[in-house]
């Protein structure tokens, strides 16, 4: 695959205020989560009822949990819906927050079934990982159990075996997150791009496929986690500066603005990059 054209990035960073319904998309986007964490605070609430308050507490959490996976997965079919958008030409505006919900709900589907194949060598790492740091406390408890005598000894050699198996664990650990990092800004950007040449999850699971158009895109892909990493710790800055406000009000206000503003910019960002990554191939 011949090497791809830059991308335009200030474009990407300025598309989104070209948009004259962009408040309300903050408004819509990242406010459907807020209303989320306040139905979460007050399921706490229910905790304290007699007989029935944790069960009701336990089955609000529930929902709410599985009401945030469907809510990711439809992000993504609307995210996928402003890539189609932007690569046909056709005026973003015209795709409305929450329209089409069975078939962006069908496409966010597709995309994160797919998206579980490439990320399972980091669960797998993690795994591992907590494997690697908790099964010698584990066996050390069995065999001071077991053994009535020298319990001391025992539990000295197993607590120095935990102690170096803590470090050891950190190893998949690093390379579960290394990987996730290159998972989400290299991999799945290109995977979606080959996912949208027929919308079937076989073609997004071409790794030769997805491998070629990477390396071709290398420097894209870059930018891409380049302008993520910044927006990132703009958004963490101006957050720890809101929780500190906090203690004189200011922050309540502030926090649920920049998490709805910040979700929404984000997203949409991410969509025009990519959008330019298959428009170049």
């Amino acid at each position: 695959m011949a090497k791809q054209k830059n991308i335009d990035v200030i474009e990407s960073l300025k598309y989104f205020f070209k948009l004259n319904d962009w408040i309300e998309r903050c408004l819509l986007i990242g406010g459907t989560p807020l209303i989320g964490i306040v139905i979460y605070l007050i399921s706490f609430l229910f905790a304290f009822i007699p007989a029935i308050g944790p069960c009701i507490f336990c089955c609000l959490l529930t929902l709410l949990a599985l009401a945030g996976i469907a809510y990711g997965v439809y992000l993504t079919g609307y995210k996928y819906a402003l890539i189609k958008a932007l690569v046909s030409d056709k005026n973003v505006e015209e795709i409305k927050v929450f329209d089409n919900i069975n078939e962006r709900f069908k496409k966010g589907l597709k995309i994160l079934l797919g998206n579980l194949v490439y990320i399972s060598p980091l669960i797998i790492a993690y795994i591992i990982s907590y494997l690697i740091m908790f099964v010698p406390i584990f066996l050390g408890n069995i065999f001071n159990d077991n053994n009535q005598t020298d319990k001391s000894i025992i539990s000295n050699i197993f607590a120095f075996s935990s102690f170096i198996m803590l470090f050891i664990s950190y190893i998949p650990m690093f390379l579960g997150w290394v990987y996730q990092v290159f998972f989400q800004y290299f991999l799945k950007p290109s995977s979606v791009v080959i996912f949208s040449k027929d919308k079937k999850i076989r073609s997004m699971l071409n790794f030769k496929e997805c491998w070629q158009f990477l390396k071709s895109n290398f420097v894209n892909l870059l930018s891409l986690l380049a302008v993520n990493i910044c927006l990132s710790l703009i958004f963490g800055i101006l957050l720890t500066t809101s929780m500190v406000l906090i203690f004189i009000c200011i922050g309540i206000v502030i926090i649920p603005i920049l998490v709805a503003f910040f979700t929404t910019y984000i997203l949409h960002i991410q969509a025009h990059l990519i959008g330019q990554l298959i428009k170049n191939s």
